[in-house]
């Protein structure tokens, strides 16, 4: 009898552990992949849009264009009757002011390259290629949404960019950002460069039906079934009134959620923004810098005697880079409006200071 007793509790104990290390795992999993909080989700998206508008390589695809960096995707609208995570380029005859045409979901797959004329001429992004690095989860019912500054899409009128997404140039530009107001009626922002919505949980006058289901005019409203207006009593122009993101995706609001409101946003400023498309420029720099040290062995005495500028880098655009040669192992670069960077040459390297060499 105590020989049995004494397994019985040798198997309960064999079964408590397994149960225990059952547990512990599962609650590992668990830990390691969380379900993503929507603000999480949004400040994924903004960086995987921030990313693509900064990879347009320096050397493209044979017969492919070669826009400047800094350009973001067109949303993804249902124009072509689906969310099908590919940008909605409009059409040449689009009157490109509408705002309305800024305002989507995230196009996740990417841009194409138009075929048709259509407003998208973009580098590496052939086909359905050129796809946002972003894992979009099967939510649908709560989409993430997408409105952009019209100072940063494409609108494939080639001869117009250079000298446009300048980081001075974009810098200089005092219209067409995004303004952001808080609930009280304050200016948060009046220059947001792009804005990642989530919409919550549907209101009582929301009904959000597949794209597919809908009229092409009813199409045309699916974001209301996402995002409401809100009323602002008073506050700074434009920040007061009716405000309508879905007519107007010019303005946005920050404010709690309610019955009647539930709308969440992160956005990025201008400057931030010029401040990274700085960083992209510099890198195409600094690497032709390398280049020519390589060939020299010593930085170059002027910017105008370094070769192999790509394509999108216009001759008017060297004006916005002050390269002052200190010595032949140190310099100093400024990209207009953004901070200075001191670098020297190292080796075969170039390397960034904190200060530069007098």
């Amino acid at each position: 009898m105590h020989r049995q007793k004494g397994h019985v509790f040798l198997i309960f104990l064999l079964l408590l552990g397994s149960t225990s290390l059952f547990i512990a795992h599962f609650s590992h999993v668990q830990s390691i992949a969380p379900v993503p909080t929507d603000a999480q989700r949004r400040n994924t998206a903004l960086h995987a849009l921030l990313g693509w508008a900064l990879a347009t390589p320096d050397t493209p695809l044979p017969d492919t264009p070669n826009p400047p960096p800094g350009l973001l995707p067109w949303p993804d609208r249902a124009g072509d009757g689906n969310f099908d995570g590919l940008s909605d380029c409009p059409n040449f005859g689009n009157d490109l002011s509408n705002s309305r045409l800024r305002l989507g979901r995230i196009p996740f797959r990417g841009q194409r390259l138009g075929t048709t004329p259509d407003t998208c001429w973009s580098p590496q992004h052939t086909s359905i290629g050129g796809m946002l690095q972003l894992e979009v989860s099967p939510q649908p019912s709560s989409p993430l949404w997408y409105a952009a500054s019209i100072n940063l899409l494409d609108n494939a009128d080639i001869d117009s960019y250079p000298g446009h997404l300048s980081p001075e140039k974009l810098l200089s530009l005092r219209s067409g950002w995004i303004t952001i107001c808080s609930a009280s009626g304050e200016v948060l922002s009046s220059t947001a460069a792009l804005v990642v919505l989530s919409g919550g949980a549907p209101l009582a006058n929301q009904s959000r039906q597949a794209p597919e289901t809908l009229s092409a005019s009813a199409r045309d409203q699916i974001a209301a079934n996402y995002l409401e207006p809100i009323r602002i009593p008073s506050g700074i122009a434009p920040c007061r009134g009716l405000i309508q993101p879905v007519s107007n995706p010019t303005i946005f609001v920050v404010a709690p959620a309610s019955d009647t409101f539930n709308d969440q946003l992160t956005w990025i400023d201008q400057a931030e923004f010029v401040e990274k498309l700085a960083d992209r420029w510099m890198t195409t720099v600094l690497s032709l810098i390398r280049q020519h040290a390589l060939r020299h062995s010593a930085l170059p005495d002027l910017i105008d005697s370094i070769e192999g500028f790509p394509q999108w880098m216009h001759p008017d655009w060297l004006s916005a880079i002050r390269y002052q040669k200190i010595d032949a192992l140190h310099a100093s670069i400024t990209i207009s409006g953004t901070r200075t960077r001191c670098i020297s040459l190292s080796g075969v390297e170039i390397e960034e200071a904190s200060a530069c060499a007098h």
